[in-house]
């Protein structure tokens, strides 16, 4: 018999917020996504271990969504080739790493704005995705600038989907080349947030992509500090076996319980499904620019 899984709207959820704070400087290292923890939040259950969340294959296919974010584009309806030159660019930030043979693809935009893990649906039929709210944050919890959203198996952390949501009904972004001067840089966000999408958690490290806090109009993230790419490589290093150790075919429906909890790292303990872990990204100190 398989072990319960756990989800969210009843998952497991762990907050990271990125924040506009100044913090003492600390030694280069990442930190790896766990399945859980041995105390605080996502508390791990009596004789469970927690676990490294990671994919089990080597090339992990994404697509982002055909309407893009019209305030970035204004003129087209539609999603323009600069933005998606935009997401190419922190993508391959993190694919073109001569120590991973890891690679996140594009393929292709998709008019679903469906995240988390689907369970009434194929596995294979499940879609990675990017997506911008223009219309509305549906996340009202948590006052985010971006949210990634990663489901996986408690029993291994196999990662089974990812998503990420950008707020752009509440904030202003830019993805224009120089936007030292603009409040969201929108490549300084996804670089940070693609960095969860692969299993990594905040960095003590306050030079690297994977830090918690950022200033305004900061672009320094686009970037990876040598701390984010020994964590890239530790967890997808050259040479490794992608196969999972166990089936993925006992998931069953989620059952959530409707406890929660939240805070600075928050989570939400429920019934039998696939955790997920949500990572928010938040720029404290600011006000909301859109509506």
């Amino acid at each position: 018999m398989s072990r319960p899984l756990r989800s969210s709207a009843g998952p497991v959820i762990a907050l990271a917020a990125l924040m506009v704070v100044s913090l003492p400087t600390a030694q280069a290292e990442f930190v790896q996504t766990m399945t859980c923890q041995p105390s605080g939040f996502n508390r791990c259950e009596p004789g469970e271990e927690p676990k490294p969340v990671r994919w089990y294959k080597q090339f992990v296919p994404y697509r982002v969504h055909d309407l893009g974010s019209p305030s970035l584009h204004p003129d087209s309806p539609d999603i323009t080739d600069d933005l998606k030159e935009s997401v190419f660019s922190s993508f391959d930030e993190w694919n073109n790493q001569d120590c991973s043979e890891f690679e996140m693809v594009y393929e292709g935009t998709t008019p679903s704005d469906f995240t988390g893990y689907n369970q009434n649906i194929a596995h294979e039929d499940n879609i990675n995705v990017l997506v911008w709210r223009d219309d509305q944050w549906p996340h009202a919890g948590y006052q985010a600038v971006a949210l990634t959203t990663v489901t996986y198996r408690p029993s291994n952390g196999e990662i089974l989907s990812a998503d990420i949501e950008f707020n752009t009904a509440d904030y202003v972004f830019t993805d224009t080349e120089d936007s030292a001067g603009a409040i969201i840089d929108f490549r300084n966000t996804l670089t940070h947030e693609i960095g969860h999408f692969l299993g990594l958690d905040h960095s003590p490290n306050p030079a690297a992509t994977m830090f918690a806090t950022a200033p305004p109009g900061e672009i320094a993230k686009r970037e990876l500090h040598p701390a984010d790419i020994e964590g890239l490589c530790h967890i997808y290093p050259l040479g490794q076996s992608f196969d999972p150790e166990d089936n993925i075919e006992d998931y069953v429906p989620l059952q959530p319980d409707g406890r929660e909890r939240r805070g600075w790292c928050s989570s939400t303990p429920s019934t039998p499904s696939p955790a997920l872990v949500v990572l928010v990204l938040v720029v404290l100190g600011l006000l909301r620019t859109r509506r």
